[in-house]
């Protein structure tokens, strides 16, 4: 198979604000694999959290020419394999699989879900994501999302509970929470969960930093809501762990590494008892589209960070009222914009004497 590989930025519609930082604009690796006349695409950005860089992810590609250089695409577990072993950059890997897998439901003319032996009409609603905001933007994101049903709420601040009876004045939608690993301590978790479990929340993503079990075990003993792992969980070999200290885990494609391994921890999550969510980082359609295909088979999905984006370079995966709406083309069946106007724009080749097959 042939592998090329391009690279863009996307502008951000507001300042993406996290308890750990912010950000304006985001570089998005987009990766094609081309044979027999059919092309297949997949995408990811760096993600700093998990110690990922752009060098690591150009050199994940590069490494990435050998393994698809002859190889049989049909063959695809043969090649996670190998490509788990060649190359450490999980983002990577994932657009790379996902490029891979576009190519086969293309060719096989059939959508990923259908490949799955999944419903799109199974698909949970999504929730829409707020960052940490003024009051201001607060309310103008809620009119962005008025005909969303959930609501993602970033906290970690000062102001949590002023953020909160804000939008509980404003709407009584299901709200779920997300820290980011804001609170050190049980005590301190404990505390800001009691205090903004009172307006009506469904649960809380990683309230503490990742790597201590006991004291989430601990929290989650005391805790008035559930709690789900994001930081924590990566592989499905966490798994086992997170079951005795968390309700459920946040599955991400870009830190799991895939849709094949993403695919193995669900079963193995259900297997010990936790709910599974399929969450996002800074993607376009291209990423929301790749865990859409696999979202039938899950209690909960938070994936909506296209729509966070000013503009992207394709045409955006269609929601209603937070469902997916997923279609009949093959493959993760998305299109590019045409002519539209994009804000996406190219910026310098991160990588350091490295070319890129365009």
């Amino acid at each position: 198979m042939q592998l090329s590989i391009d690279w863009y930025s996307v502008v951000m519609k507001h300042t993406w604000s996290i308890s750990r930082g912010s950000w304006d604009e985001e570089t998005i690796y987009k990766v094609t694999l081309m044979q027999d006349g059919v092309s297949g695409i997949g995408e990811c950005c760096t993600v700093e959290r998990y110690g990922e860089s752009d060098e690591v992810i150009v050199a994940s590609f590069e490494a990435a020419r050998e393994v698809f250089a002859g190889a049989d695409p049909w063959q695809y577990r043969a090649l996670e394999k190998k490509l788990r072993r060649v190359i450490p950059s999980a983002p990577a890997r994932a657009a790379l699989e996902m490029a891979l897998l576009d190519w086969i439901g293309k060719t096989l003319d059939l959508p990923l879900y259908r490949f799955w032996g999944l419903s799109r009409e199974e698909i949970p609603l999504s929730s829409y994501s707020i960052g940490i905001s003024s009051d201001e933007e607060i309310r103008e994101k809620l009119a962005e999302a008025a005909y969303d049903p959930i609501l993602k709420i970033k906290v970690g601040t000062d102001h949590d509970e002023d953020v909160l009876a804000l939008i509980r004045k404003e709407t009584p939608r299901t709200l779920r929470l997300d820290a980011n690993e804001a609170w050190e301590s049980v005590d301190e978790a404990l505390k800001n969960i009691n205090k903004l479990a009172r307006f009506g929340i469904e649960f809380i993503e990683q309230p503490m930093p990742a790597g201590d079990l006991d004291a989430v075990a601990e929290l989650r003993r005391k805790s008035p809501i559930p709690i789900i792992a994001d930081e924590d969980c990566h592989t499905s070999a966490d798994i086992p762990q997170l079951a005795r200290a968390y309700d459920g885990i946040n599955i991400k494609l870009l830190k799991s590494g895939g849709l094949l391994e993403a695919r193995r921890m669900i079963g193995l999550a259900h297997t010990f008892g936790l709910e599974v969510m399929l969450g996002c980082m800074l993607e376009t359609s291209v990423g929301i589209a790749a865990a859409a295909h696999i979202a039938p088979a899950v209690e909960y999905i938070d994936l909506d960070s296209h729509r966070l984006l000013a503009e992207e370079p394709y045409q955006p995966i269609r929601m209603e009222h937070g469902k997916i709406k997923l279609t009949e083309r093959p493959g993760l069946g998305i299109s590019p914009a045409g002519r539209r106007k994009s804000s996406s724009r190219k910026v310098a080749w991160p990588g350091k004497g490295v070319s890129a097959s365009l």
